[in-house]
C-alpha cells in the first residue's frame, strides 16, 4: 500500500514578494518575537491575487504542488529565526491547508533558533545545529516513518541549508526534492547508496569536538587532534573542515550532520546487569564488549552492525569477525543494551530465551566508559582484533597494578606522616613536661630556702624571752 507523504520543507520569503512591509523586515533587528500581524495581511492580500495559479505564489508552493499531496499528506515548515520567516510560514501554512484541504495539525512550522544571516557566529553555533537536529528528530521517528514517506524539500530559504538536508537524505535513505524558481520541472534526487569509514571517523572526532567547542580553530591544530594522523593521509580528513579565512577552519556540512547524528556527548543506556558483569573486567572479551557498547550510540556504526535474528526481535550488534555480540532495542531514539554474549555459543544457546518485551522490563541507567577499549575497527582478521584486544587488556592490567602500587606507596606515606606528627606531638609534650618540672624544681628550691631561713631564725631566739612573754600573758588572765 502506498504511504501518505510528509514533506520537510525549508521556507524562504519569495511569498512576500512585492509586499511593502518586505524590505523593512529583512532589515537587522526585526526578531522572531516582533508583531507581524500587518505584513501577514499584505502576503495574504498578494496570496489572494495568484489564486489562480499558486505555483507562482512561492518556491515553495512551485515545488509542492508538483509532489501530489492529499488530504491526508503531512508538510513540515522550517522557517528561520527572524519575523520575517515567522510571517511569510503563517502565510505558507494557511495557503497549504486551504489548497490541499489539510488539517492545521498537519502542517507544522518549526522555528529554528539561530539559523539567519545576520550573525555568523550564531549560524554556525547553533543555527546548524538546531537544523540537523530538528530534521532528526524526523528521519529518526518511527512511528512517522511508518505511516509516512518523508521526503526533503530545501527548494525555498537559506541556500546554506541544502548540504545538511541532502546529506541527511543521504545518510537515512530518503528522496530529496528541489526546483528553481519559476522553473517547471522538479528535480528528484533518489535515495543514495552512502557509506562511510567509521575507522577514519572515529579518528578525527577528537579534532572535530575541539572546533565544536573553540567554533574554529587554525588547521594545525585540527590535524594535531587527528589520532594517528600522518602528512599522506590529509585528503582523507579535508571533508570534515572548511576555511573561513586566517589560516582557521571550522566544520563542515559533513562533519555537523555527523556530530548531530553521533549526538556529540551521547553515553551508552545498559541495563544494570550487564554493567555489573562487565564493569571491574578487563578481560579480552569484555574489553571487545565496552567497545561495542561505546560504539552502539551512532546511529550509523549501529546500522552498519546490526541484524536481525529470526529467534528473536531484539537487535543483535556484532563486529565482524570477532564472537562478541550485544542485544537490545531503540527507544526515545536512543539504543538499550539489554544482553551480552562473550562467545557464538552462548549466543545462540541463550538469545533465543529474550524479546524486546522481556529485556523492556530491566533497569537500564548510563553508562559512561572511561577506560581505553580501543576506537573501532574495521573488520579486520579475527586474529588481529584478538591480539590487539589481549595487549589491551594487559596494557589495562598493569595501568590496574600501578594504580595499586601508588594507592600503598600513598597510603605507607601518610602512616609515615601520621608517625612523624605523632612523634612531633610527644616531643612537644616533653618539652613542656621538662618545663614544668624545672619550674617545680626552682620552686622546691625556693620553699626549702625559705624553711631553712625560717629554722635558721628560730634558733637564734633566746629561750628566756619565750618564757617571760608566757608568764607575762598569764598574769593578765
Amino acid at each position: 500500500m502506498q504511504k501518505d507523504k510528509c514533506i520537510i520543507c525549508t521556507i524562504g520569503t519569495s511569498i512576500a514578494n512585492g509586499c511593502e512591509l518586505q524590505r523593512e523586515y529583512f532589515k537587522p533587528g526585526y526578531g522572531w518575537e516582533e508583531d507581524t500581524k500587518e505584513f501577514e495581511r499584505q502576503i495574504s492580500q498578494r496570496v489572494a491575487g495568484l489564486q489562480q495559479d499558486v505555483r507562482r505564489v512561492s518556491a515553495e508552493m512551485n515545488s509542492l504542488e508538483r509532489l501530489d499531496l492529499t488530504p491526508a499528506s503531512k508538510v513540515i515548515l522550517l522557517a528561520t529565526d527572524n519575523a520575517a520567516s515567522k510571517a511569510c510560514a503563517n502565510g505558507l501554512k494557511k495557503l497549504i491547508e486551504q489548497h490541499f484541504s489539510l488539517a492545521d495539525k498537519n502542517v507544522e512550522i518549526k522555528r529554528i533558533k539561530g539559523l539567519q544571516v545576520h550573525d555568523v557566529k550564531a549560524l554556525k553555533e547553533q543555527g546548524f545545529r538546531e537544523l540537523v537536529t530538528t530534521v532528526l528528530s524526523y528521519l529518526t521517528d518511527d512511528a512517522l516513518n511508518y505511516q509516512y514517506e518523508v521526503i526533503l524539500n530545501p527548494t525555498g530559504g537559506y541556500k546554506g541549508v541544502m548540504p545538511f538536508l541532502t546529506l541527511l537524505g543521504m545518510l537515512y535513505g530518503k528522496s530529496s526534492v528541489y526546483i528553481f524558481e519559476h522553473a517547471e520541472q522538479l528535480i528528484s534526487l533518489p535515495p543514495l547508496p552512502f557509506s562511510f569509514d567509521i575507522e577514519i571517523y572515529n579518528r578525527v572526532v577528537p579534532a572535530l569536538k575541539r572546533i565544536d567547542e573553540q567554533t574554529a580553530i587554525s588547521e594545525q591544530e585540527y590535524y594535531a587532534h587527528i589520532i594517528d594522523y600522518t602528512e599522506q593521509e590529509k585528503p582523507l580528513f579535508t571533508s570534515f573542515i572548511e576555511p573561513i579565512g586566517d589560516n582557521l577552519v571550522t566544520i563542515s556540512p559533513l562533519a555537523e550532520v555527523l556530530l548531530s547524528i553521533e549526538n556529540r556527548n551521547a553515553v551508552p543506556m545498559v541495563s544494570q546487569s550487564v554493567i555489573e558483569q562487565l564493569q571491574s573486567d578487563n578481560t579480552q572479551p569484555a574489553l571487545a564488549l565496552k567497545r561495542l557498547i561505546k560504539n552502539s550510540v551512532n546511529p550509523l556504526w549501529r546500522k552498519q552492525h546490526s541484524e536481525k535474528w529470526h529467534q528473536t526481535d531484539l537487535i543483535v550488534i556484532k563486529q565482524n569477525a570477532t564472537a562478541e555480540r550485544l542485544a537490545g532495542f531503540v527507544k526515545d531514539n536512543v539504543f538499550h543494551v539489554a544482553y551480552v554474549f562473550r562467545t557464538h555459543e552462548a549466543y545462540e544457546l541463550e538469545l533465543p530465551k529474550y524479546d524486546v518485551q522481556s529485556a523492556k522490563k530491566l533497569k537500564y541507567k548510563q553508562w559512561e566508559i572511561t577506560e581505553n577499549v580501543g576506537q573501532a575497527q574495521s573488520d579486520n582478521s579475527a586474529g588481529l582484533l584478538t591480539e590487539r584486544d589481549q595487549l589491551l587488556a594487559q596494557n589495562l592490567q598493569l595501568t590496574e597494578t600501578i594504580k595499586n602500587l601508588k594507592e600503598k606507596a600513598d597510603d605507607n606515606e601518610l602512616i609515615v606522616m601520621e608517625s612523624k606528627e605523632q612523634i612531633d606531638a610527644l616531643q612537644q609534650k616533653i618539652a613542656t613536661l621538662e618545663q614544668q618540672k624545672e619550674q617545680a624544681n626552682n620552686t622546691q628550691q625556693e620553699l626549702k630556702q625559705q624553711l631553712k631561713e625560717q629554722q635558721t631564725a628560730q634558733k637564734a631566739t633566746p629561750k628566756g624571752f619565750w618564757s617571760g612573754l608566757a608568764s607575762f600573758f598569764k598574769s593578765r588572765v
